[in-house]
């Protein structure tokens, strides 16, 4: 179902649920005399009174009344009812939260999404048990929605109004996320980078955050020269460049967003800038580049072993890969040489 007409009927049944709130009978059902006459009373004095922290106190005594009802819905409709006929009760915030909060129990989250959308941006903000209904409302919402705009509206509105309750750091990274599915990537760049500038922030459930927004930024910040759409033409022009044996003209070829050398063995992989800067100087006569990529290769990750070296060991495994950057469709997809394995390949990276 597309998302207007669910709004639709959302908006469809709810109009049938509060015209049912014209019948007040509805509410005393099953009571006894003395608990209609309460009733009765409290909801009287409701509809004259403007003081609105009497009637707060009066509200709290109808919940008594209607939370123990077997019909569930009673409560919401006479909360709604009553915001809908005093829309300058302060508590107004209040008192839809509960309701959202009902139907969010009852599992009716089109219901609860409703109107946590409404408190915000409809209701003055309340303070209940020293939390915002605003701060909370925005957690739901974020908690539940698919939809990028409302979720990029509600992480700005979290940094703006409530940075003090937050960790900054982890939102600017999930609204660079969301800036980024929505295709506009400037802004991503602005968020990720603002992620950055927070050296200690982690994001929960996801441990290469700042590995990733650090390649984002790289990658959107650089011009990047060195990638090509061929497999083949890269390592062609890479063997090629190996013939001169100069140093400046190998490195055209590598990635500059973190390129490595590192053993296969290394946990993470290392930066040998001394080698890599004078990775001309140790090719020699018997330094040979491999006519076939390596078996473990496959659609987004090419090895080709090269041997005869004269640094650290005889064998070099150059890596290759496709870039996954859909911020610059110039480059996405387009092959680039990120790094070098020192050694043998003693053991499998992938199902051989």
């Amino acid at each position: 179902m597309k998302k207007a007409a669910r709004i639709t009927l959302l908006f469809f049944s709810l109009s049938l649920l509060l015209a049912t709130s014209c019948s007040k009978d509805m509410y005393t059902a099953g009571m006894d005399k003395v608990q209609k006459s309460e009733f009765e009373a409290l909801a009287s004095s409701l509809e004259k009174s403007t003081d609105y922290e009497k009637n707060y106190i009066r509200m709290m005594q109808i919940y008594t009344f209607l939370d123990k009802k077997e019909d569930p819905e009673l409560l919401s409709v006479f909360l709604t009812d009553y915001v809908d006929s005093h829309p300058e009760d302060p508590f107004n915030a209040y008192y839809l939260f509960t309701v959202a909060g009902r139907y969010k129990q009852q599992g009716a989250m089109p219901f609860a999404h409703y109107y946590f959308s409404r408190i915000l941006h409809s209701y003055t903000d309340v303070t209940y048990q020293e939390q915002s209904i605003h701060f909370l409302c925005l957690r739901e919402i974020l908690g539940n929605s698919q939809d990028l705009e409302e979720k990029i509206e509600c992480y700005k509105e979290l940094i703006n109004r409530f940075s003090d309750q937050i960790n900054p750091g982890e939102i600017y990274f999930y609204l660079g996320d969301c800036y980024g599915q929505a295709g506009q990537w400037d802004l991503a760049a602005q968020s990720y980078k603002k992620f950055l500038s927070y050296p200690e922030a982690t994001v929960p459930g996801n441990s290469s955050a700042r590995e990733y927004a650090t390649d984002f930024e790289a990658y959107y910040n650089t011009r990047v020269t060195w990638s090509y759409a061929s497999l083949d033409e890269l390592i062609n022009k890479v063997s090629a460049a190996m013939k001169t044996r100069r140093s400046s003209e190998i490195s055209k070829y590598t990635s500059k967003v973190k390129f490595f050398m590192s053993s296969w063995e290394e946990q993470e992989a290392s930066q040998e800038t001394l080698a890599m800067n004078n990775i001309g100087s140790f090719i020699n006569s018997s330094t040979r580049v491999n006519r076939e990529l390596d078996k473990i290769s496959n659609a987004q990750e090419a090895y080709l072993k090269t041997s005869g070296w004269d640094f650290r060991m005889n064998t070099w495994y150059f890596y290759f890969r496709k870039i996954n950057f859909p911020a610059n469709p110039e480059i996405h997809g387009n092959w680039e040489w990120a790094g070098i394995y020192l050694g043998d390949r003693v053991f499998s990276r992938s199902n051989e």
